[in-house]
């Protein structure tokens, strides 16, 4: 997931330092401390954006984990 939020950064011109804002969807919030490992292992330190997390209904079953984000240029 996290690496598809990187592609999709670079493509807009933007980056994981240049985040302002995400929102974290978790279909079960049991997930929070995986989730939060990896965010803390991905996220720039030098530029943590502010961050929600929230359990879900997800738009798929089968899906974990969804993310809004918001960056600058």
């Amino acid at each position: 997931m996290l690496a598809q939020l990187d592609d999709t950064l670079a493509q807009a011109g933007s980056s994981k330092a240049k985040l302002v804002s995400v929102t974290i969807y978790l279909a079960d919030i049991a997930g929070f401390d995986a989730m939060n490992q990896a965010w803390d292992a991905w996220v720039d330190s030098e530029n943590p954006p502010a961050r929600a997390t929230v359990e879900a209904r997800l738009a798929h079953p089968d899906y974990a984990v969804e993310m809004t984000a918001i960056a600058a240029r």
